[in-house]
């Protein structure tokens, strides 16, 4: 699980070809890093564009996995869905990995379609 309960975030990115989500909270002017939540293999999604509220992120629980196996109509594996908490409401995705990585790349850069996932801490139970 990872927390950031003083950091906004958006929906950043999506790359249809490998299935990859970035969600980040950009650097601000006082020089801090960014902090980018990484999915690959995402079979699905609800988010908002904005967590201006902060963000949680964990494994989903058995009534996060009834919700994203009727919304895609079959079977998940427990293991792929993540929780994205904020300002109290539920955000599912189901993906193969999550990671999340503090960095100090440009607005415009990312890794999450060839990018090093090296440094990322992967998101576990």
């Amino acid at each position: 699980m990872a927390s950031f309960p003083d950091r906004k975030f958006q929906t950043w990115q999506f790359t249809v070809s490998l299935g990859s989500l970035l969600v980040r909270s950009p650097r601000g002017s006082d020089g801090q890093f960014n902090v980018d939540i990484m999915f690959r293999g995402v079979r699905y999604m609800a988010l908002p564009l904005l967590f201006p509220r902060g963000l949680e992120v964990s494994r989903g629980d058995a009534s996060d996995y009834a919700v994203v196996a009727a919304a895609v109509g079959d079977v998940v594996e427990p293991q792929k869905v993540f929780a994205l908490v904020s300002d109290g409401r539920r955000y599912l995705v189901d993906a193969v990995v999550c990671v999340v990585d503090e960095n100090d790349l440009e607005f415009s850069e990312s890794r999450l379609v060839w990018g090093d996932w090296g440094s990322a801490v992967k998101v576990e139970p």
